[in-house]
């Protein structure tokens, strides 16, 4: 049996649903409001656009590339990171195959050295997306234990607990230290 790129075999085995953040989607409602935006991607791209709302600094992105706005591609790389895909190439050749985003953008995708350029740039912005997209998730994943086993949630089972908040921090500040370290493993390469 031949022996595959590692990269190659990560990049065939996640699967991303990236074209939920091209050009002209409609904005989401909350989940409430819209049970499908109770999804990684719904939640990845709600998450982006508050975190650009809100955040104090603005979320620059490249001006090599046009066609994603900047909560666009905050809201990829945030997922991305989210869904374990770090490599600026991997995210590079995910947007690439996908026949939606390549046409919402007319073939205008960011490459990997804009992807590291809009990381260097607004590491504090995906990060804090990151963080909200982790402590969903990890609320997720408690109710489904707790369903799994009968248990009731408590009350303020909707409020993220300070293990969450804690883990959804200590774990988005890990994938990005990976995705520093993969890309610069890549560019030794």
């Amino acid at each position: 049996m031949k022996n595959q790129d590692p990269a190659q075999t990560s990049d065939q085995s996640t699967l991303l649903h990236l074209e939920k953040f091209a050009p002209n989607q409609p904005p989401g409602l909350s989940a409430p409001e819209n049970p499908a935006n109770d999804t990684i991607t719904g939640v990845a791209r709600q998450a982006a656009r508050q975190t650009c709302e809100q955040s104090a600094q603005p979320v620059i992105a490249p001006k090599t590339n046009n066609a994603l706005s900047a909560p666009s591609l905050l809201g990829v790389v945030s997922y991305c990171y989210a869904k374990d895909v770090c490599s600026s190439a991997d995210i590079e050749r995910k947007l690439a195959r996908n026949p939606q985003m390549q046409s919402a953008c007319g073939g205008d995708l960011p490459d990997r050295r804009t992807l590291r350029r809009f990381r260097r740039f607004n590491r504090e912005a995906i990060q804090a997306t990151l963080e909200k997209i982790l402590r969903w998730r990890r609320k997720k994943e408690k109710a489904s234990l707790l369903s799994a086993v009968g248990a009731a949630p408590g009350p303020g089972a909707n409020e993220p607990g300070e293990s969450t908040i804690v883990f959804a921090k200590q774990e988005a500040v890990a994938r990005m230290e990976k995705a520093v370290f993969v890309d610069s493993m890549e560019e030794e390469n």
